[in-house]
């Protein structure tokens, strides 16, 4: 299967350890980090930032990076697309997929997915499964989302070794 992780580089490298773990799974994975940009694209987002003011300035880079996630996409073909730490992705690039790419399966997992209204009242349209860490959020969203599993925290055998 073919499989698009799209999340951001950050100190716990989430979305690092979701690609191996399908990678381990034998699924063919590229990785789409909305936050790992070409130098030029950098520039131009600080230019954007200066002139239009920090919001403004992230949205039309957004907007910018939707456009390289929609080739991505299109050149790769996924079957399905799994968003990492799912409600820190801005909703352009859930709407990339979803207006776009309709037949493709939205899979999101994200660790702090407890009960935010507003968080998953934007969020409800774009994710097919959502995948959350604690149990206890599973009844707490069900309102929101039409299908949510369990997915805990793990650690990736990678990284993480036992030397006793």
């Amino acid at each position: 299967m073919k499989v698009l992780v799209i999340g951001k580089k950050n100190h716990l490298n989430f979305d690092g350890h979701i690609v191996d773990a399908f990678k381990e799974l034998n699924h063919n994975v590229e990785h789409f980090q909305i936050n790992v940009r070409p130098k030029y694209f950098q520039i131009k987002r600080g230019i954007y930032k200066t002139f239009l003011g920090k919001s403004k300035g992230n949205e039309k880079s957004d907007l910018e990076l939707s456009k390289m996630l929609n080739e991505r996409v299109e050149n790769f073909k996924p079957d399905l697309v799994f968003f990492s730490s799912a409600f820190f992705i801005p909703k352009i690039f859930y709407k990339v997929i979803k207006f776009q790419f309709p037949k493709i399966k939205v899979f999101a997992w994200d660790i702090d997915s407890g009960y935010n209204e507003k968080v998953n009242h934007t969020f409800k349209d774009f994710i097919d499964v959502l995948y959350v860490h604690e149990k206890g959020f599973i009844e707490e969203n069900k309102i929101f989302f039409k299908e949510i599993r369990y997915l805990p925290l793990c650690t990736n055998p990678y990284f993480y070794k036992n030397f006793f």
